[in-house]
């Protein structure tokens, strides 16, 4: 996890239309980490919370309902769970510019 990458102020602001895939890696470590066993859950489920990135789109739908739908969901998920609330450090969410 050490090599992965966080997105960073300057990517957001690169304004590109996907993100690469590389910024998928430590979420998508993290989350199977977190399902493995409860050693493992107890070490990474506070550093699976601690990025909370509402920027990353999946799939064919269409993006603003993504983000809108996972902002919706995380808030929600965090306000029912505050014990994970108090791992979030950072929340990033990002709309991509419509040019016309």
């Amino acid at each position: 996890l050490d090599g992965s990458r966080l997105i960073s102020r300057e990517d957001v602001l690169a304004n590109k239309p996907h993100l690469d895939d590389d910024f998928n890696y430590r979420t998508d470590v993290l989350r199977s980490l977190t399902q493995t066993c409860r050693a493992l859950r107890a070490s990474c489920l506070p550093r699976y919370f601690e990025h909370v990135e509402a920027c990353i789109v999946r799939g064919p739908r269409v993006w603003y309902r993504q983000l809108s739908e996972r902002l919706e969901a995380t808030s929600l998920m965090l306000a029912q769970c505050p014990h994970l609330a108090l791992h979030v450090q950072y929340v990033l969410t990002s709309y991509p510019c419509c040019r016309q």
